[in-house]
């Protein structure tokens, strides 16, 4: 397991950071793993400091945007003395902050080994500086917590422990929070850096991006996304080009992933069979960068709800190292949401927000409703860059295995014939799936139709369509349009 991501805004992860050392707490070894990969402020506070004195006319930029108790301890006072003699209306210069320290009788540590950073490289600095005081606060905690829980700390104890860690660390971030925002103008904006789109799945999954996969029960959407996890975890196309129709743009990824699938439906195992069919059929060779986890094999205790924090923090605990998340699905993953109330999406809608600021991409998987759209708040899918119906065809027959259309009901970013929809099926003896573009469902029903001997009339009233359009459609058919039907 890689080190845990601390986010910027305590707010944002502290409640996720530490159920996370809660699950961790009895692994006293590993946590001391992890305090020693913590990052050592010291750089980012030399750097700063050393830019405050080359650039001393510009520390009135930075003066309400970091308190000294927050640089290590060592380089604590030398940030007391320049911001006195700023404070002062003094020019800052290094021996004005020398005879200053002197004259407190106070040493610190130099800093001229330090890169000097430039005036607008001092906010990420600060930012810096926070993640790492706050890793390293969490991390101490965490394993003072472990040596608690190893000389049999009660359950109740431990949850104090934590909140009252939780309300310091709240209380250390306050007063700062609001003064690491700030607005760019658009010239400024235009300059800046951001990283580049990486395409995980051509041509729709992007590193970052949030995706939403529902379908009615039974089609077989478990299928599907089983097939996407072993896909991106070996590079390997999704579909095959099915031999006698035209395909759409086969989905392919671009690189081998790291991939976390989450089941909470299927025992494990059925989930079992299922991977060890598709990956033995399609030749995916995951090498280790799949990880599979099925909720019902834990009873002892459950797996915890993804709509509480500390599901969450499971399940960022044990998807640190891993890149796509897939979670299989949202009703049996996240019990005890309301699916109708907006709000009580919130707090999930910021977990999804802050595992994309990580460059985690995650795909949910929802079912549909009785009209055929996602199950429940539309506000689920505000933050999507995709949204995929798998929509089952007209003419299907429960023979031909797992047949359906695929369709992209939102697509940010994404416009022509890679949004086309398709369909695909996945062949129940040889577990490989064809892609191809659909045919047309509207002639297909009133074929069907007119084979059971309904009038015209009685066809454009079923599907809703003006009795002359069935009727040319009939015709280009080659079918003679019966206006009063045979039944």
């Amino acid at each position: 397991m890689k080190p845990v991501q601390v986010a910027s805004d305590p707010r944002d992860d502290a409640a996720s950071l530490l159920e996370q050392f809660k699950v961790l707490v009895k692994d006293a070894n590993r946590l001391e793993q992890l305090r020693g990969s913590a990052p050592d402020p010291n750089a980012a506070a030399g750097s700063l400091l050393e830019g405050l004195l080359e650039f001393p006319d510009d520390i009135g930029t930075i003066r309400s945007l970091v308190r000294p108790d927050e640089l290590p301890e060592r380089l604590r006072p030398l940030l007391v003395a320049i911001f006195s003699q700023f404070d002062q209306g003094l020019t800052v210069t290094r021996k004005a902050v020398s005879a200053e320290l002197a004259r407190r009788g106070v040493v610190a540590d130099r800093t001229e080994s330090y890169e000097i950073s430039p005036p607008e490289d001092w906010p990420k600095l600060v930012r810096e500086i926070r993640e790492a005081n706050r890793k390293a606060s969490t991390l101490d905690f965490a394993l003072n917590l472990a040596k608690e829980a190893a000389n049999g700390v009660r359950a109740a104890d431990l949850d104090r422990f934590v909140r009252e860690h939780l309300q310091s660390m709240e209380a250390q971030g306050a007063d700062s929070l609001p003064a690491k925002f700030r607005a760019a103008s658009v010239e400024e904006f235009l300059q800046r850096d951001f990283p580049a789109k990486e395409e995980l799945l051509s041509p729709w999954l992007h590193r970052g991006g949030t995706a939403l996969i529902f379908a009615r029960r039974g089609i077989g959407k478990t299928w599907f996304v089983q097939t996407l996890s072993c896909s991106l975890a070996s590079a390997r196309p999704v579909f095959r080009q099915h031999p006698n129709r035209p395909a759409p743009a086969l989905w392919h990824a671009k690189r081998p992933v790291t991939v976390f699938h989450l089941d909470g439906e299927m025992t494990g195992r059925d989930l079992k069979e299922r991977f060890a069919h598709l990956i033995a059929a399609n030749g995916f060779n995951t090498a280790g960068r799949l990880k599979v986890l099925a909720s019902d094999t834990f009873d002892d205790p459950p797996f915890p709800s993804l709509s509480r924090v500390e599901g969450r923090a499971t399940v960022e605990a044990l998807a640190a190292d891993s890149e796509v998340l897939i979670l299989d699905n949202i009703s049996t993953l996240f019990p005890g949401l309301d699916e109708n109330d907006a709000q009580s999406w919130d707090p999930i809608q910021d977990w999804l927000l802050r595992l994309r600021r990580a460059g985690k991409t995650v795909i949910l998987v929802h079912h549909a409703n009785k009209s055929g759209g996602q199950r429940g708040t539309s506000k689920r899918e505000d933050v999507n860059t995709i949204t995929i119906e798998l929509e089952e065809p007209n003419d299907f027959i429960p023979e031909e295995g797992a047949r359906f259309g695929v369709i992209f009901k939102k697509n940010r970013g994404l416009m022509g014939e890679i949004v086309r929809p398709f369909e695909v099926r996945l062949h129940p003896e040889t577990y490989l799936w064809e892609a191809s573009t659909p045919k047309d469902d509207i002639d297909e029903e009133i074929l069907k139709l007119d084979r059971k001997g309904l009038s015209t009339h009685e066809i454009a009233a079923k599907i809703k369509l003006h009795q002359s359009n069935v009727s040319r459609r009939l015709k280009r058919l080659q079918t003679s349009p019966n206006p009063e039907g045979t039944k």
